[in-house]
């Protein structure tokens, strides 16, 4: 009997040492050694499956207890390698809920810069039992290695049976079909692959934006010793529609954020079978750490009887990287107008964002009136049920800008996502 109780107590710190760093993570005997490193309340270790049926009938999962400390309480594992999400654009967790409709945040984070991450939260959709959730990245060229679990975000754990979770067998996926980017490019859809490619020494991931945790925006670092014509691409393969441009509409602008005024900003419009055709023009940033649209006018540099197709984005052109960092966002063709979402503006938060029916405006009181707009500029059908509740359940799925005036003259505004 000692010698049996000495066995089990070794196979239990075994296990509870237990690390893998590279996918699959499956947290089986034998394939590795898997390290979690909880915060903020987060409780996590390997047991034995109790839970063998349906899709996971494993020996090994990893169990997870919120116990008190902080909302965001969870757990990361750290790779050993960066994960591939070139041949990859997804990864796959199997979960054991107490209740469906939990948020399962799964965030993917670069090792040595914690400002450079994508999250993605999906809800549960049934109670003790195992189901497969797929996070979409899309195919990014920036390095991520580690993986950040929080389930239940916003709640804080009792450490009961309500706020224990167990998940298991983190894989690559490939089979979420991305739409291809088009015009208008605002980096809030999940289901698009954006392809951003860097040349000449830039390095661009989609990540948050420094004035609105909840929004994401491409955000683009022009390394130290980086060509003076160092950009990025928006879409290997172009958009999915031609820039329509035509007389007298030969427009597009985009919001910027840079650390610096007198920037020079260069958009580069070009035939995507043709790269000996294009157009491009050069604006200067006029703020330093703040949003502001930028115009960009390509009627004398652009032949309107060709087709332009693909869109570059240069920082600082004609100056060597210095490791500036530049955030982008909302590129759109035609001029900037009330239509467009003011990055000037005030920026309010609501939530649930994403939604399929309703939203909150938190921290304003005082809402005289509330517009909500398609990225095309069409104002949307919505249907008021408070003061600061809103039901958007007749939208199409899609982006939408939530824009505000309140009694006392403010304008804010923000972008909403429509599942």
């Amino acid at each position: 009997m000692k010698k049996l109780t000495f066995f089990l107590a070794a196979f239990l710190i075994a296990t509870l040492s237990f690390s893998q760093t590279s996918l699959p993570i499956t947290f089986e005997p034998g394939n590795g050694t898997v390290t979690f490193t909880d915060f903020d309340g987060g409780q996590t270790q390997v047991i034995a499956n109790t839970f063998q049926s349906g899709i996971n009938t494993s020996d090994s999962i990893a169990k997870h207890v919120r116990n008190g400390g902080q909302t965001w309480a969870g757990t990361y594992i750290t790779l050993d390698s960066a994960l591939d999400l070139t041949n990859y654009n997804a990864l796959k967790i199997k979960v054991y809920s107490p209740a469906a409709d939990i948020p399962v945040l799964l965030k993917i984070e670069n090792d040595t810069n914690s400002s450079i991450f994508i999250e993605k939260t999906l809800n549960t959709t049934v109670a003790n039992q195992w189901e497969e959730l797929t996070f979409v990245y899309g195919n990014q060229t920036t390095e991520y290695s580690k993986i950040v679990i929080i389930f239940n975000l916003g709640v804080l754990g009792d450490g009961s049976d309500n706020s224990t979770y167990y998940f298991d067998d983190i894989v690559y996926a490939n089979e979420v079909t991305l739409d291809p980017i088009d015009l208008p490019v605002t980096f809030g859809d999940p289901n698009v692959d954006y392809d951003l490619v860097d040349f000449g020494g830039n390095a661009t991931t989609l990540g948050a934006n420094p004035t609105d945790a909840n929004d994401t925006v491409a955000i683009t670092v022009k390394t130290t010793g980086a060509e003076t014509w160092a950009g990025t691409t928006m879409g290997t393969t172009g958009f999915a529609n031609a820039i329509p441009f035509s007389y007298g509409n030969t427009t597009m602008h985009l919001s910027v954020y840079s650390p610096r005024a007198d920037v020079p900003v260069l958009l580069k419009v070009e035939d995507k079978n043709d790269p000996g055709i294009y157009g491009q023009v050069e604006v200067p940033t006029t703020v330093a750490n703040q949003w502001e649209v930028l115009q960009f006018n390509f009627d004398t540099v652009i032949d309107l009887s060709n087709t332009y197709s693909k869109a570059s984005i240069f920082f600082d052109f004609g100056n060597a990287g210095d490791s500036s960092t530049y955030y982008w966002d909302d590129v759109y063709f035609g001029p900037y107008n009330e239509i467009s979402i003011n990055e000037n503006a005030n920026i309010i938060s609501v939530y649930p964002n994403p939604t399929s029916e309703i939203f909150v405006v938190n921290g304003i009181d005082n809402i005289q009136t509330i517009d909500i707009y398609s990225l095309n500029g069409q104002k949307a059908n919505f249907r008021k049920i408070s003061n600061n509740s809103f039901d958007i359940s007749s939208l199409q799925e899609g982006i939408y800008i939530v824009s505000i005036l309140t009694e006392d003259g403010h304008t804010y505004s923000t972008k909403i996502s429509k599942q």
